[in-house]
């Protein structure tokens, strides 16, 4: 019985563990190593440094749409965000882990991707999305404008 205790102990830790190291664990520094590894979608956002407001992080994208920008990130650093910050729901392929976000689309869809607005997209990133378990959690004010973007063109990426 005792041995059981023990076994299933260490497998839920390991567990544990293994969902932390699948959401990133922490800011992104520029570098795009890890800043803190406490750090979280919902922890306070005081100590993080204001977006950039350089000229070309508030560009408008084509269209005239103000809600996201011209200004990028290099497509690794993008995939280095979504591994890091996206893969625990959507998945390192972009298919969607739906034992943790039932409701998460899969990034590798033609229709997924025709019927999905770059604006929506970018929104869903900024502001989240749904509630419950699997919500998409807000990012801007733990992004800069252009990763958000960057993110953006990585998930169009994916499309299969």
């Amino acid at each position: 019985m005792e041995r059981r205790r023990y076994t299933a102990f260490l497998v839920l830790s390991i567990m544990m563990l293994a969902f932390t190291w699948a959401c990133g664990g922490g800011e992104t520094t520029p570098e795009g190593g890890n800043a803190s590894p406490a750090a979280s979608p919902a922890a306070s956002t005081s100590a993080t440094p204001a977006p950039d407001a350089s000229p070309a992080a508030t560009t408008p994208a084509a269209g005239g749409d103000t809600s996201t920008t011209n200004a990028t990130i290099s497509k690794e650093d993008a995939q280095k965000l979504f591994l890091g910050r996206c893969r625990a729901c959507h998945g390192e392929d972009g298919k969607g882990n739906k034992a943790v976000a039932p409701e998460v689309p899969n990034f590798t869809s033609a229709a997924w991707h025709a019927k999905e607005k770059d604006k929506e997209l970018y929104d869903a990133i900024a502001n989240g999305k749904g509630s419950g378990k699997g919500a998409m959690p807000k990012w801007n004010g733990l992004l800069k404008p252009e990763e958000m973007q960057g993110l953006v063109e990585y998930v169009r990426s994916l499309k299969k």
